[in-house]
């Protein structure tokens, strides 16, 4: 489920870059062919960027956040 969601959200991330490309070159095709592959990778480095800030977030923040609140909880326990 969560594979098909980041897959559509690449799909439709890249699919808005094209429709740039496509209307910044308007009817020139060279310029359409040079700068499709540019924009296209220019919007994966920014997926990718994003991407790497969201899995730090779950992989890091959010385990040492859950640690953090036991030893806490297991210090001070409850009253």
């Amino acid at each position: 489920m969560m594979r098909k969601t980041i897959a559509g959200i690449a799909e439709r991330f890249i699919g808005s870059y094209k429709e740039i490309a496509i209307e910044i070159s308007g009817r020139f095709i060279l310029l359409r062919v040079l700068l499709l592959p540019v924009l296209i990778f220019v919007y994966a480095l920014t997926f990718i960027v994003i991407l790497t800030m969201v899995l730090i977030v779950i992989l890091i923040v959010v385990p040492v956040s859950s640690v953090s609140k036991t030893n806490i909880l297991g210090l001070f326990g409850r009253r």
